[in-house]
């Protein structure tokens, strides 16, 4: 999620309903304020991985543990990729390649503490709620 609303995090959209469900991400260190993935994909192992200037992973896409530290200085991610062979990945940075097996991201989980967590902020999602409201409303006038 790329937004002036929100920090960062993930929109997810079920067209089934129609309708968003959003996941508000923050870093647990302070000093790092946005949390906008340019790449998240679900793996085969069902475990997600996401790009945006380092490679964090996520069992559930709600805590988030760190794969490889980057620069989170800049605010485009757009050199980051991630693929997937079958017993390994494979990340790229812009400035870093790397490869990593599956078997290894799975002890990450289990053995460290998250860096970025879900959280729940009332204000941001009001205003959300009054931003799709309001294109609701010029939608049907157009």
């Amino acid at each position: 999620m790329d937004s002036g609303i929100a920090k960062g995090g993930i929109g997810i959209y079920h067209s089934n309903y129609e309708r968003w469900n959003f996941i508000f991400l923050k870093w647990l260190n302070k000093k790092i304020r946005i949390a906008q993935m340019s790449e998240l994909r679900l793996l085969s192992n069902n475990i997600w991985i996401s790009a945006l200037g380092s490679i964090v992973i996520s069992r559930s896409i709600k805590e988030w543990y760190l794969l490889h530290i980057g620069d989170l200085k800049t605010s485009q991610f757009t050199n980051n990729s991630i693929s997937e062979g079958d017993n390994f990945i494979v990340c790229s940075t812009g400035k870093t390649l790397l490869i990593y097996e599956k078997s290894y991201l799975k002890n990450i989980i289990e053995n460290a503490m998250p860096i970025m967590i879900n959280y729940s902020n009332f204000l941001e999602r009001v205003i959300g709620y009054g931003f799709t409201l309001k294109r609701k409303i010029l939608y049907k006038l157009s």
